[in-house]
């Protein structure tokens, strides 16, 4: 099926911008800035923040639509930075993610979690044992002390 044709979108669950804010209660214009990216000035210089998640659908299907995919990256996205996670982070936590379960949407296919300052993925090891990896600095955490440190509900 070619890249543009009208049936990608079939069984996706497609959602236009204004109907993700609603359902998600982010503002539409957050959301587009995650996934359009954005420019600004700073210091009299013009600079661009580049999106920061991948939509599967973006314009190729005419006005930004979001997929179901896309509306649970916005919510993790979202809860991260309501927890207090920085840019920066949230930022490199969402490239090493991608790389990481190989998939564009990396927070709806794995367990994420977060303590307010890093984003964590929970990760079988070979044992089958769950561990907990600090995907922004690649680095493994001691399970039995962050966890009671990590906010639910994410």
């Amino acid at each position: 099926m070619p890249a543009n044709s009208p049936f990608q979108v079939i069984g996706k669950g497609v959602y236009s911008l204004a109907e993700a804010s609603r359902l998600t209660r982010i503002p539409a214009q957050r959301i587009r800035r995650w996934l359009e990216g954005y420019s600004f000035v700073s210091s009299g210089k013009r600079r661009t923040s580049p999106p920061v998640l991948v939509p599967l659908l973006g314009r190729e299907a005419g006005p930004l639509a979001l997929t179901f995919s896309d509306l649970i990256e916005v919510r993790f996205l979202d809860s991260f930075i309501e927890h207090g996670v920085s840019w920066k982070t949230v930022r490199a936590a969402a490239v090493a993610a991608r790389t990481l379960v190989n998939s564009p949407h990396p927070f709806s296919s794995r367990k994420f979690m977060t303590d307010g300052r890093n984003i964590l993925a929970l990760i079988a090891n070979e044992t089958g044992e769950a561990e907990l990896l600090n995907i922004a600095n690649d680095q493994w955490e001691f399970k039995q002390v962050i966890t009671p440190l990590l906010y639910s509900g994410l």
